[in-house]
């Protein structure tokens, strides 16, 4: 999947110590900010190489995702997904 970066993307982080899935809050300069509302706020996002995260199709409304409980609220099934298909391993 090769689409434009947009804010209020779902995306996966594939490398790096931050795995599991985040939203994008930001796009320039080659990069992509990233943040999930717990490990990493919308406050202080992780920067990221585009190359080092897969897209998903799943875009949130940019109203949504202004907060860190809102960040929490909608990304809370996706990471309940995987925490199941793991066997509960994730560490969060």
């Amino acid at each position: 999947m090769d689409m434009e970066w947009k804010t209020g993307m779902m995306v996966k982080s594939l490398r790096g110590r931050d795995e599991g899935f985040f939203v994008v809050v930001g796009v320039g300069d080659g990069s992509v900010w990233i943040a999930d509302g717990r490990r990493r706020k919308v406050e202080r996002p992780k920067r990221k190489n585009p190359k080092h995260l897969q897209q998903t199709a799943t875009v949130f409304d940019e109203n949504e995702i202004k907060t860190n409980n809102g960040l929490k609220r909608l990304l809370r099934p996706y990471k309940e997904r995987r925490r199941n298909e793991t066997g509960g391993n994730e560490l969060v």
